[in-house]
């Protein structure tokens, strides 16, 4: 508007050069009426700049507490709705030994009489949990022993449950996060792909899956939630949380927790935290 007002100022101007006497009296009022005008727009620009930084910070804050009252809203949605997972035994491999209230498995040094089933597995030493997820978020928590070499993640169904392929990871049906040898490794189709190496063991571990988009997250839980993978996938089947223990002590063992404990958490600044917490 500035603009446009000192070009007619100027043409005006421009004018009162060029016209004759007669006329000269009122162009020069009229250039005089535009003195005001041009002041006011000036202080209307001058104010704007600092009132589009208010809004755009009320903005932000608006959208910082939306975030919060989602995240919130989530938290308490599990706290009403926890998971309630359990091992599902007819998938046990006989060197598993799963407790009475199916949450926690560990190896065991002699065979289990586990009765002949076509879901169990036979080669890995592997278990499933009965709950499968084919839409939704969902999260669970997964105790394992201080001495445990362990993999944890999802797989589905369809998972074969003898020979080589049916390690967890090695296949394209499945998707885990292990623990061995003081290294952290994922792997999925047989891709093997290392982490690096920890200061400590991870004792607890946090376990998120989105499944219309795709994610399935791992966090340590130790004092806060440290993010240690995320894989991403098209998943086209029944997911189910799968567990593998590759250790042979008494302190080898895992146990179920329905995810409530993720919310006792404290924060993290890391973008990958802002997940949205487990809906049945």
């Amino acid at each position: 508007h500035i603009t446009g007002l000192i070009a007619l100022k100027q043409q005006c101007q421009s004018q009162l050069i060029v016209t004759t006497g007669a006329h000269h009296e009122n162009l020069t009022s009229r250039v005089q009426s535009l003195e005001p005008a041009l002041r006011k727009v000036s202080r209307l620009e001058y104010k704007q700049s600092p009132l589009d930084a208010k809004r755009l910070q009320v903005g932000l804050k608006t959208q910082d507490f939306r975030s919060e009252m989602s995240g919130l809203l989530d938290s308490l949605h599990i706290l009403l709705n926890p998971l309630d997972l359990a091992f599902n035994v007819c998938t046990a491999h006989p060197s598993l030994l799963v407790s009475n209230d199916q949450r926690t498995v560990k190896y065991s040094p002699t065979k289990q009489p586990y009765a002949e089933h076509p879901e169990r597995f036979t080669s890995a030493p592997q278990v499933l949990c009965s709950q499968g997820f084919s839409s939704g978020e969902h999260v669970w928590v997964v105790e394992v022993g201080a001495n445990s070499m362990w993999s944890l993640g999802v797989c589905y169904k369809s998972i074969p449950r003898r020979g080589d392929h049916s390690r967890l990871g090695h296949n394209s049906v499945s998707w885990r996060l292990q623990w061995k040898n003081g290294k952290l490794t994922v792997c999925q189709s047989s891709c093997n792909v290392a982490l690096g190496e920890m200061s400590h063991h991870p004792l607890r571990i946090e376990i998120a899956l989105d499944y219309e988009a795709g994610t399935l997250m791992f966090h340590n839980i130790r004092g806060r939630r440290e993010h240690l993978h995320t894989f991403r996938a098209v998943f086209r089947e029944p997911v189910y949380p799968a567990f593998s223990l590759h250790s042979n002590t008494p302190e080898s063992w895992f146990t179920l927790h329905n995810g409530i404990l993720a919310n006792q958490r404290p924060k993290t600044d890391s973008a990958l935290d802002q997940s949205r917490l487990a809906r049945n």
